[in-house]
């Protein structure tokens, strides 16, 4: 399993700032959806976000907040190492405190082989779990955490998007915002 975890993603504290207070502000447009990566699993205890979705199907004019993210994306795509793939999909995700932790269903973002970047925009905390497979069975009680990034402001995590990943609730912030970047 190879997870790669990378530091101080923007030397600009100043844009950093702002995409912090945008997003956090009032009057960004979050949307609210029931489950974060399996629409049948609404019944499956907590598992609703919110979410922005900047870039999809490498339209970068899928929203009006993309161009204030444009220069985030370009600058986590480059210090992946990713360089010679496409944005496919690039989406915000709003995860609200939780009195107990309370982790997302293991997923992956694509069917198709990717590569996938999740950055951590505010300061918050909600780690972010990778897992192996403990046999060929495929039913999630075979998996098990293999791996894990902590939740750390400007930072960011990338990884072979067939990796099955979770996001999971802060205990001890209002809110972690993440960017999740998918690449082909």
């Amino acid at each position: 399993m190879s997870v790669k975890i990378t530091n101080n993603i923007l030397e600009d504290t100043d844009y950093l700032n702002f995409l912090v207070e945008q997003t956090e502000g009032d009057e960004f447009p979050w949307y609210y959806i029931p489950t974060s990566a399996h629409y049948d699993d609404k019944d499956n205890g907590w598992q609703f976000s919110f979410y922005h979705m900047l870039v999809e199907d490498g339209d970068f004019k899928r929203s009006n907040m993309s161009p204030i993210f444009e220069k985030l994306i370009n600058e986590c795509v480059k210090k992946s190492g990713y360089n010679n793939m496409k944005v496919d999909r690039a989406r915000l995700g709003l995860f609200t405190r939780t009195e107990s932790k309370k982790v997302q269903i293991p997923h992956v973002d694509k069917i198709e082989d990717h590569k996938t970047i999740v950055y951590y925009l505010n300061n918050s905390d909600g780690d972010t779990y990778f897992y192996g497979k403990r046999n060929g069975n495929e039913e999630l009680d075979n998996y098990y955490v293999k791996d894990t990034s902590t939740f750390k402001q400007n930072s960011m995590v990338s990884f072979d998007g067939n990796i099955l990943h979770s996001s999971s609730s802060p205990l001890y912030h209002n809110v972690r915002i993440a960017l999740n970047i998918n690449l082909l």
